[in-house]
């Protein structure tokens, strides 16, 4: 019986310490039950968690008066008065988190009050405001606008307005391409912001979607001027990501330029815009772009602009040696010559062991004589002497003489010895003029 005392004191110093334990457990749970509660009614439900009556949901009214103390509580926020820093390294507050349960129609009457705010305190952020209106865009674009209008006058005053149009043109665009355009046609003179190039991209790459010749036929519809008809045609081709709405595209782009669609500007952009086709296909490679080239049957002058624009910049293009055989045997000699001596020019860069172990083993061809001229330019500021003995290897004539002079400009001529040697190579190699020394 001894030990019967501490026993029990041990026993009920457990059961205190347990009874503490579970009334801070409590406490947490009360305290995280209230919150859900709230955020419940916010959404229309009963915080008791059972299932809602009809009764119980609340009416529209209760829901917009909710909008409206919401806006009431952002505008007391110091936020409300503080422009965006690093919009990733800011805490949401509580209100903001409610404000981010809001539908579409409570978010309207939430801005429609903070909007109403700015008019007469111009102390509020406005880039926080138009970031908000920028998200309503992309839920409910016609509210969006509709606001957008409504407080322009105080909205103007910041750069970045034209977001708002941007985006809601964007997400309406993309149901209703017609609706969205005569929306920007009728507020384009009031709103200076609302034609952007940005907005008319995603208007017309929205509209190209549904159907190119629509597209295209919305910029007669919308008066547009050169400039804005240039980024409307560049917008519609590049929309274009399969072969199907390639060939579909590229039918109404010659229509446009024939004049039979999109109006006298659009004919007039129209004429180089297939350039614009080849975008896609840096990144699709060789095979996808060559299986659709041969269903285009693009003519003459379609095909080098295609191609000057594909191969405009070689650092992304890959299976080169695929690429100058196939220009070999497909393009015009202008064409091909400048492609296969821009590949073969970053081809050496990457790696001159494969491009010159390549042009040891290709038989002779137009297209070889194209891969030594670039070939040449590339190693001729390194190896010099490597460089002539392949210029030496094209046929006498206009391309070896475009050869040795890319090698004379390469030479060193920083001081009277290296401009001597300079001077000497031009002689030999027979070019007029050598370097000019006095």
């Amino acid at each position: 019986m001894k030990h019967a005392i501490p026993v029990t004191m041990a026993i009920l110093a457990a059961a205190g310490l347990l009874g503490w334990w579970m009334e801070g457990r409590l406490g947490e749970a009360r305290a995280s039950g209230e919150k859900l509660a709230a955020e419940a009614v916010l959404l229309g439900l009963p915080a008791d968690g059972s299932r809602p009556s009809r009764s119980a949901r609340p009416n529209r009214d209760e829901l917009d008066a909710e909008a409206k103390r919401l806006a009431i509580a952002w505008l007391e926020l110091p936020r409300a008065r503080q422009r965006i820093v690093i919009p990733s390294r800011e805490e949401a507050s509580e209100t903001e988190k409610r404000i981010a349960l809001l539908d579409p129609r409570q978010r309207k009457v939430f801005l429609a009050g903070v909007l109403a705010a700015m008019e007469s305190d111009p102390s509020i952020a406005a880039d926080r405001v138009i970031g908000m209106l920028t998200d309503l865009a992309r839920q409910d674009p016609r509210v969006a606008l509709e606001l957008f209008a409504h407080h322009h006058d105080v909205l103007k005053r910041e750069l970045g307005a034209g977001e708002v149009i941007s985006a809601a043109i964007d997400a309406w665009a993309k149901d209703d391409p017609l609706g969205a355009a005569s929306w920007l046609k009728k507020h384009s003179p009031l709103f200076p912001e609302a034609l952007s190039s940005q907005t008319t991209y995603n208007l017309f790459r929205a509209a190209a979607a549904k159907e190119p010749r629509m597209a295209f036929q919305l910029i007669a519809t919308m008066g547009l001027d050169e400039s804005a008809s240039h980024d409307a045609v560049h917008s519609i081709v590049t929309a274009a990501r399969t072969d199907e709405t390639r060939n579909t595209t590229l039918a109404a782009l010659r229509d446009c330029k024939s004049g039979k669609l999109g109006g006298d500007v659009a004919r007039k952009v129209a004429a180089g815009m297939i350039r614009y086709f080849a975008w896609s296909f840096r990144e699709e490679g060789f095979q996808a772009t060559t299986r659709w080239l041969a269903s285009a049957n693009l003519d003459a002058v379609e095909m080098g602009q295609f191609l000057e624009c594909l191969f405009s910049n070689p650092d992304e293009m890959n299976d080169e040696s695929r690429w100058i055989d196939w220009l070999d045997k497909n393009a015009s000699s202008e064409v091909a010559t400048l492609g296969i001596s821009r590949i073969m020019g970053r081809w050496t860069e990457q790696d001159y062991e494969a491009a010159g172990e390549w042009l040891r083993n290709a038989p002779e061809s137009d297209g070889k004589s194209a891969a030594v001229l670039g070939y040449v330019d590339a190693i001729a500021p390194y190896l010099p002497d490597s460089a002539t003995d392949w210029a030496m290897t094209l046929p006498s004539g206009d391309e070896r003489d475009r050869a040795v002079k890319m090698i004379q400009h390469h030479l060193p001529k920083t001081n009277d010895g290296e401009k001597r040697a300079a001077e000497a190579f031009a002689q030999e190699h027979g070019i007029e003029g050598g370097i000019g020394i006095k």
